[in-house]
């Protein structure tokens, strides 16, 4: 993990991620670059945009946050999260619940996507 993550965020492989990526990002075999760090903002629930340090999880199919970082967003409402997630070692993580899609800026780009958030992964 690295230490200038605000709060642990990673993005998953969905269309947000490679999106923002894009062609910046992605290697000679058209794969996309492992772990890269970037800044993005994310909506708050009073109207404004928080900058966060993230991570792009090619591993991954969800886009993950930690309480620390929803907690800084504003701790929008959540809704049940019924699937496990575990981390690399098959520990389980505790989540919270997710997000309904926050819009997202990164890389030149305006999206909305969802959120599981979860327990602080330091």
């Amino acid at each position: 993990m690295d230490e200038n993550l605000s709060g642990q965020i990673y993005l998953g492989k969905n269309e947000l991620a490679l999106r923002a990526v894009g062609q910046s990002k992605v290697l000679a075999e058209g794969k996309l670059e492992a772990d890269a760090v970037m800044t993005i903002q994310v909506s708050c629930d009073d109207g404004r945009f928080e900058s966060l340090r993230c991570m792009l999880d090619t591993d991954a199919g969800i886009n993950v946050m930690s309480v620390t970082a929803w907690r800084r967003i504003g701790s929008p409402t959540l809704t049940p999260w019924t699937t496990a997630i575990k981390r690399a070692n098959d520990a389980p993580i505790n989540v919270f619940g997710t997000t309904s899609p926050l819009s997202v800026r990164m890389a030149g780009l305006e999206l909305r996507d969802s959120f599981v958030i979860v327990e602080d992964l330091g």
